[in-house]
């Protein structure tokens, strides 16, 4: 298992396709986790923001993405979802797993 730190929308482009064929397989209807909304959203609005979306890789496979943005504080780092404040919807894009039991 590898975990991948993207940080810039530039690096996000590459896993475009990634990102769209796991919400496709699990019948995605939250438009606030599609590519182009986080993408657009990173570029427009969260540019001066701390993003880190963390991407498992599996077998050589992308399997899931975590969207996440950091806010220091007085005391420290709050960690939220992606675009928090603006659009409270945000989630873990990840595959669905069929455990088979032995």
């Amino acid at each position: 298992m590898e975990l991948i730190l993207i940080k810039s929308y530039n690096h996000l482009k590459l896993f475009e396709k990634e990102w769209s064929t796991i919400l496709e397989e699990i019948h995605n209807t939250n438009p606030f986790i599609e590519f182009e909304f986080v993408y657009n959203w990173w570029r427009f609005l969260g540019e001066d923001k701390e993003i880190e979306i963390y991407a498992i890789k599996e077998n050589n496979s992308i399997i899931a993405f975590f969207p996440f943005h950091s806010e220091k504080r007085w005391f420290g780092y709050i960690l939220h979802f992606l675009a928090y404040g603006d659009a409270n919807y945000m989630d873990i894009i990840a595959k669905k797993v069929i455990w088979i039991g032995r």
